[in-house]
């Protein structure tokens, strides 16, 4: 007898017992629909995955026979979702009609509308887990036009595995990241390690991955033209992971703003030579835009493998911290304060700039941060991309807030890079 996953087997018997009477009378057992799943045609029913594709009724766009029942079982990468949309929908009344389901625990749960039929064009059914089940019946009467369907993955920012707590309380001088502690491995996914080819291993900046085949980083880390290599799914740089993936840059597209004498527009995206696999160790980050800014005073975190104190070196684990969101008019007044004093510091512009630390500092990113993130969780769950770690004066000094490309700034050129040069 062929064997085939529990889950599968129990959301199977649950669907037959919400589907009518008149379906339930073919006896559709567990095995039965498993051997339907492995034997259906590509238009009706069947196992899909990956980030796009599309389901139709059987003949689509001809009219569909009678007596039809097609199961779509549709799976993409842990931690992301799958949205369902459907471009036309025309079928015979409610005796004919499509379901889709998503696996909550051992459970298959109904969503969208429920039961969808007629000639009413459905709204987009969005899913929180990574499978779902579309499903199709057709009565013993007539026949109508049918649907056709597309199902994408989304989903960015929500890691598999949770962060270690982080308290300021008992911090000292000689803190990580500085003032930081240790991440747990695989609790932010989309930190990427930057490196040199020529030094062998040697980490010089951080990264944030936002799709498969790119990351950001700070313009700075890259104007040299030298093409880095990338590691990806690490925690400690001084052991081999099983999780690790290493994929060497393509080509480096730096902001055409960006100006290494007053370090604005600090940003640039890399392409990848070859994707990364998405596991719960490699995963992308969300890329804001105006409406999801943070607002000051929110407090995000920023990782890395950057020294642990002021002139030190780098740290073989991957460290992290949190820091809050300053206003930009404070941050420029602080730094004015520092060139006043003939500190030689950069000014502040506030449309590529933002600034994140404590008034009597204490924690920060250092030296070997540059070009990691700043991320800030929002009331979903999802982090978002909101600064790169750029420049400060010195590191966890009081009155000198780290400063971090602004991200929602910079977005539009981020999104525009990709989409062109994909």
């Amino acid at each position: 007898m062929m064997e085939f996953p529990v889950s599968l087997s129990l959301a199977v018997a649950i669907l037959v017992c919400l589907l009518p009477c008149s379906v339930a009378k073919r006896r559709l057992v567990p095995g039965k629909l498993q051997r339907a799943l492995d034997n259906s045609d590509p238009d009706c029913g069947g196992e899909r995955s990956g980030d796009v594709g599309t389901i139709s009724s059987p003949n689509y766009p001809q009219h569909y026979p009678a007596r039809k029942l097609c199961v779509w079982r549709i799976t993409t990468d842990i931690g992301r979702t799958i949205k369902i949309t459907f471009n036309k929908f025309h079928l015979n009344g409610c005796k004919d009609h499509v379901s889709v389901y998503e696996m909550k625990g051992n459970s298959p749960l109904p969503l969208g509308e429920g039961k969808l039929c007629n000639s009413k064009q459905p709204f987009n059914i969005e899913s929180k887990t990574n499978e779902v089940f579309v499903v199709f019946k057709s009565n013993k009467r007539g026949s109508g036009p049918g649907f056709s369907a597309t199902y994408s993955a989304s989903g960015c920012g929500v890691p598999v595995i949770g962060r270690n707590p982080w308290s300021r309380l008992g911090l000292s001088g000689s803190g990580r990241i500085v003032g930081g502690n240790d991440a747990r491995p695989g609790s932010w996914p989309w930190q990427v390690s930057v490196r040199s080819w020529v030094s062998g291993k040697y980490h010089f900046c951080g990264g944030t991955l936002m799709d498969r085949q790119w990351v950001v980083t700070a313009a700075h880390c890259v104007d040299s033209g030298r093409k880095p290599y990338l590691t990806f799914g690490e925690f400690d740089r001084f052991r081999y992971e099983s999780t690790e993936q290493t994929v060497f840059a393509e080509e480096i597209f730096i902001h055409p703003g960006y100006n290494d004498s007053l370090l604005t527009n600090d940003i640039a995206v890399i392409k990848l030579t070859s994707p990364v696999t998405y596991t719960a160790y490699v995963y992308p980050v969300c890329l804001p835009d105006a409406s999801t800014e943070a607002e000051v005073g929110t407090v995000c975190t920023v990782t890395g493998w950057g020294a642990q104190k002021e002139g030190s070196t780098t740290t073989s684990r991957l460290l992290q911290a949190n820091v809050p969101i300053i206003n930009n008019t404070e941050c420029s007044e602080k730094y004015a304060r520092l060139t006043e004093q003939g500190e030689g510091v950069h000014s502040i512009h506030p449309q590529s700039m933002v600034c994140a630390g404590y008034p009597e500092g204490g924690v920060d990113a250092c030296q070997g941060d540059s070009g990691g993130p700043l991320v800030c969780k929002s009331s979903t769950g999802a982090h978002w991309l909101q600064g790169v770690v750029s420049w400060g004066h010195g590191c966890a000094r009081a009155d000198a807030p780290g400063v971090y490309a602004r991200v929602p700034s910079l977005a539009d050129w981020i999104r525009e890079t990709m989409e062109t040069n994909s």
